[in-house]
């Protein structure tokens, strides 16, 4: 009898495996955003399917859909990404970090500092080298012209 119990026992953690694997097959190289952003999609084309094919001026879904974009120069964008982010439940990301500390020495390229480069020069002076010489000619053609224009 306890054999019986084990085969059959055996054959529902196999088929219990089986199905868990054909998932996994499905869902492999997806993580949780992509399958979401996925069922969003879908919900959306079943809504649409469903929509009238003309949209009307009082149409509410598109009036919201149209006050959700964010638009280049838009004085209140900064607030209205606040309130999306705050409905989707997540964190804002920080993108551009503005750098805060004392005035850093002037670098070639001119590159300020920020969240790719704290400021901190780890160099070996070339650049100082590189940035002495570029002024000192500059000066130096300065120097010359105030020197033939000084009389005139």
């Amino acid at each position: 009898i306890s054999t019986d119990e084990d085969l059959s026992r055996h054959r529902k953690t196999k088929k219990k495996r089986i199905e868990i694997d054909e998932k996994e097959q499905l869902e492999w190289g997806k993580g949780r955003a992509q399958i979401q952003a996925e069922e969003e999609a879908m919900r959306e084309r079943s809504f649409v399917q469903n929509e009238s094919f003309a949209r009307f001026k009082d149409d509410v879904r598109l009036d919201q859909e149209k006050k959700e974009i964010i638009r280049k120069g838009d004085p209140m964008a900064a607030q209205a990404l606040k309130k999306q982010v705050q409905l989707k439940g997540g964190r804002e990301k920080l993108t551009n970090y503005i750098y805060k500390g004392p005035e850093p020495k002037p670098n070639r390229f001119n590159i300020r500092p920020g969240y790719r480069w704290d400021g901190v020069g780890r160099g070996n002076g070339f650049e100082d080298k590189v940035l002495a010489c570029k002024y000192s000619k500059h000066r130096k053609k300065e120097d010359a012209y105030r020197w033939s224009s000084a009389d005139m």
